[in-house]
């Protein structure tokens, strides 16, 4: 994905979230998401560590 789409969906959830209207309501009725922050692939890597072991030890 181009980083100028990326960006765009990521300004697209953060400000429906952010706002207290109808597009924050429907993803907390929905999902019962309360907000979204941006976040980098590094903050996964404890998310990918645990996939990985229980791919490795638990198959």
């Amino acid at each position: 994905m181009k980083d100028e789409v990326k960006a765009q969906l990521q300004n697209a959830f953060l400000a429906l979230v952010n706002d207290e209207g109808e597009g924050a309501e429907a993803l907390y009725k929905i999902y019962s998401h309360k907000g979204y922050k941006l976040a980098t692939d590094e903050d996964y890597a404890g998310e990918r560590d645990v996939y990985n072991f229980k791919k490795e030890h638990l198959n």
